[in-house]
């Protein structure tokens, strides 16, 4: 196999002189073009294995060279990796969106820019090897032999990949035992690879650190949900305070075996809270971004078992390969969300108003809702004024409505008495909606949470993103509309949204 060729397109010569030389030590062959323009030109006649995109140029920008590279079908696949100063959040978000792989920030570590670089070419490597196995693989190799070899190298091909992230990254199974770290672990905390796997953090740790890391795990492995906490862990002998993400994975059985954690030292600014949440939230759009590379290899992997050869697979094998699948779709589905309330809370969202009937637009995410349900559950709608029109944006309210109607539902569709399995929709005059549930109220330390992030009920071990309600009440708020909402025995639970200014 021939070099793999990198083309840098950069209008900088110091940077590029710099980082041609520590690429073609490393053993690639480099291309430059010092526009937009040169680059659109020079990928006509040779086609790059990947491409750094630097964002500012003279001419047609970053931005735009990435479009026209992704609208052509000779050049679409190629992976772009934007190059950008370290505090320049939104060009990384704007990249990602018009179709950039990744970024590497200026000014460049080179071993950074080198993991990030193998990383996509592996990636796209395999999906250049799925492509052509659709082509040629016959029903008579062995099902066994090609679900444990994919198996396998997404197994070999996780911890390469979480091994060269900045990020401290962890693995524990239930037992509360060590699996899996990375070397940013090592280095965060001095300590070897060896002499942690196997071991649970009383082990490793203070008692208090280590009771303290326990209970958050707990808590995460009750709640089946991503949560966020802040954790005081020995660095170098002193302590520090870690932002710290951490998900539950998901076994074969559906049931929650292991915990991932993604941390972030968090210490030394002046104004902590306000630095603290922002750091999250980029910290939660590097884990999803970083995530989903090899989600997207998994996700092939499992998509051509079942499209290709169902037929030579048991019961058990598919019942295998469709948890990967189900477990894989409910980690975009929050990532998705997760960016949807990223950007309403930033306030880039530009709504897009028009004429809405709310009457009409209920009854149509009701129709949709009750085909799902079906008989499980009643939704009744009652409209007092058929005709109130407000100015909104049509394509945030539905999914909105969508998002509490459901929730209502699913929270009385187990109730054994199916007189409660009923959810009231009422639409006033005011141009207010209530929507109401019965069922087990919501404690009140629950309620004072209902509409923030990740805040699904815990012990009902729901599945959904624990994101709906936050969606909902930004949205609302985007509208100049109010949102709350109230659990008591009388009336059950109730939540109101009104839309009296829109």
């Amino acid at each position: 196999m021939g070099k793999n060729t990198i083309l840098i397109v950069d209008d900088a010569p110091d940077g590029v002189r710099i980082l041609t030389a520590y690429l073609k030590r490393e053993g690639f062959d480099v291309t430059h073009a010092v526009s937009g323009e040169l680059a659109l030109e020079q990928v006509r006649s040779v086609l790059p294995d990947i491409i750094l995109l630097d964002i500012r140029m003279p001419g047609i920008d970053g931005f735009e060279t990435c479009r026209q590279l992704k609208a052509d079908s000779n050049t679409c696949e190629i992976p772009v990796l934007f190059m950008t100063v370290l505090s320049h959040t939104e060009n990384v978000l704007k990249g990602f969106e018009i179709g950039a792989v990744d970024y590497i920030t200026k000014p460049f570590r080179h071993e950074e820019v080198m993991a990030r670089i193998k990383t996509h070419l592996t990636i796209r490597e395999l999906q250049d090897e799925l492509r052509e196995q659709n082509r040629c693989l016959q029903h008579e190799i062995e099902m066994r032999e090609l679900t444990e070899s994919a198996i396998k190298v997404n197994e070999r091909n996780l911890p390469t990949i979480m091994d060269n992230s900045p990020q401290i990254f962890s693995i524990k199974n239930n037992s509360g035992k060590y699996v899996f770290v990375n070397r940013r672990f090592e280095q965060a905390f001095t300590m070897n690879r060896g002499d942690i796997l196997g071991k649970s953090d009383l082990d490793i740790f203070s008692e208090d650190t280590a009771q303290q890391l326990q209970q958050n795990d707990s808590k995460v492995f009750q709640r089946c949900q991503p949560m966020i906490f802040e954790e005081n862990l020995p660095l170098k002998g002193e302590e520090q305070i870690y932002a710290a993400v951490k998900f539950p994975l998901d076994g074969f059985g559906r049931t929650h075996n292991r915990i991932g954690a993604l941390m972030k030292e968090m210490s030394g600014w002046s104004d902590e809270d306000s630095e603290l949440e922002i750091s999250i939230r980029e910290f939660l759009l590097f884990m999803g971004h970083e995530l989903s590379n090899e989600m997207t290899v998994i996700s092939a992997f499992s998509d051509m078992l079942l499209l290709h050869y169902a037929e030579g697979l048991d019961a058990n094998q598919k019942g295998a390969i469709s948890s990967i699948s189900a477990s894989i779709g409910r980690m975009k589905k929050l990532m998705e969300s997760y960016r949807d309330v990223h950007q309403l809370e930033k306030g880039t969202v530009e709504l897009i108003k028009a004429e809405c009937n709310l009457d009409l637009m209920l009854k149509k995410v009701i129709q949709g809702l009750s085909f799902s349900f079906g008989e499980r559950v009643e939704i009744n709608f009652q409209c007092d004024a058929p005709d109130s029109i407000i100015h909104a944006d049509i394509n945030l309210l539905p999914g909105m409505f969508h998002n509490l109607i459901k929730n209502a539902a699913e929270h009385v569709e187990k109730l054994p008495d199916e007189a409660e399995r009923t959810v009231f929709v009422h639409l006033d005059q005011e141009k207010t909606v209530r929507i109401q549930n019965g069922g087990e109220l919501i404690p009140p330390d629950q309620l004072e949470a209902f509409f923030e992030k990740f805040n699904t009920d815990r012990r009902k071990k729901k599945r959904g993103s624990g994101l709906g309600t936050t969606h909902a009440y930004l949205v609302t708020k985007a509208h100049q509309g109010e949102i709350r909402v109230e659990s008591k025995p009388e009336k059950g639970t109730i939540v109101t949204v009104c839309f009296n200014k829109s």
